[in-house]
């Protein structure tokens, strides 16, 4: 969250931000003032999710206009997604052409992440990235 931290600090997004796969919320604080839109596939994480105005949502199915959000935001939620293809084509469709995506995921390969997984049962964790593989999709 340094990265973004410092990216929001220095950028000039001043408009709607997507927290897309927000879970109960870790969005930094450099956020507030902007217009955030929380969205995630699962009410009970939303309820959790302080502060910003809630979508419940499927992240390859957005309900939001076509150019709507200067910024996306999917931090440590990627990986939780079934369909990548589609969510990526979603997140395309609702970023403005000058928008930006921030995508932050867990080293599929590291021995934390295969800790985490093992500790809680996969985690949800649908996918696993490596820094190759991540670029890639």
């Amino acid at each position: 969250m340094q990265l973004l931290n410092r990216w929001l600090r220095d950028s000039s997004v001043t408009e709607r931000v997507l927290d897309l796969g927000c879970g109960t919320g870790s969005l930094p604080s450099e956020l507030a003032g902007l217009k955030v839109i929380a969205a995630d596939i699962d009410p009970v994480s939303l309820a959790r999710n302080p502060g910003w105005a809630r979508v419940c949502a499927h992240s390859h199915k957005l309900p939001f206009p076509d150019e709507s959000f200067s910024l996306v935001i999917c931090h440590h939620s990627l990986e939780h997604f079934g369909d990548i293809e589609g969510s990526i084509g979603e997140i395309r469709r609702v970023l403005n052409p000058a928008g930006h995506l921030f995508v932050s995921v867990p080293d599929g390969m590291s021995f934390s992440d295969r800790l985490y997984r093992l500790l809680f049962c996969g985690g949800g964790h649908i996918q696993k990235f490596s820094l190759n593989s991540a670029v890639s999709a």
